[in-house]
């Protein structure tokens, strides 16, 4: 598929694309793009669909779902990506409308992090992936980052002392805000581990 073959596919030119899968794909790209596994659980509540229709949206036969691959998480749970960086990179540029703003993939991935709010594990993982793991993560301004770490919080349905810790770290390092870094740290030190997370949260300085 040449470059001006795959912008027509990813702006929904192709007939045979969808606008469910034209989203999904996105979400897959700036997941990959910040180096976090998509597990389909965010995907669909991402999406705001069950996952009846996002199997019957992703059935074969479809160019547009072409563009995804689907593999098996750690715990046997199925997980998205594109299908290369070339694929990421491309749809990156198609969302943010170039490669001067990061304001497309932003809004895309606030999206992903707020619909994380099952109590499950892989909903707390696709944050901390996010929010702690990510390099990519790390070159965002100071709002940007503050206003993900506000999603996640937001979002999942317990307090998550690693995901405070980090805020924390992002308020004084990122936003030179020393004082409400220490608030931030306070309250992390006062939080219990997270339910059902697959590591134990470990009590870090900022």
């Amino acid at each position: 598929m040449c470059s001006s073959d795959l912008k027509r596919v990813i702006v929904g030119a192709d007939r045979l694309s969808t606008e469910l899968l034209q989203r999904a794909y996105e979400m897959a790209a700036v997941a990959d793009h910040y180096r976090a596994q998509l597990p389909v659980e965010v995907l669909v509540s991402a999406l705001s669909v069950d996952y009846a229709s996002w199997l019957e949206a992703s059935a074969g036969g479809n160019s547009a779902f072409g563009l995804l691959y689907a593999y098996p998480s750690e715990d046997g749970s199925a997980c998205y990506r594109t299908r290369n960086d070339v694929v990421t990179q491309a749809i990156i540029d198609v969302i943010n409308g170039g490669r001067l703003s990061r304001t497309g993939e932003l809004t895309v991935l606030s999206k992903m992090v707020s619909a994380c709010t099952g109590a499950t594990a892989v909903y707390h993982e696709f944050c901390t992936s996010v929010l702690v793991a990510s390099d990519r993560f790390q070159q965002l301004r100071c709002d940007e980052g503050r206003g993900l770490f506000d999603c996640a919080l937001d979002a999942l349905p317990f307090k998550c002392r690693t995901i405070l810790h980090h805020k924390a770290r992002w308020a004084k390092n990122k936003c030179n805000d020393p004082l409400e870094a220490e608030k931030l740290l306070e309250i992390a030190l006062e939080t219990r581990n997270y339910p059902y997370a697959r590591q134990p949260e470990r009590s870090e300085e900022h």
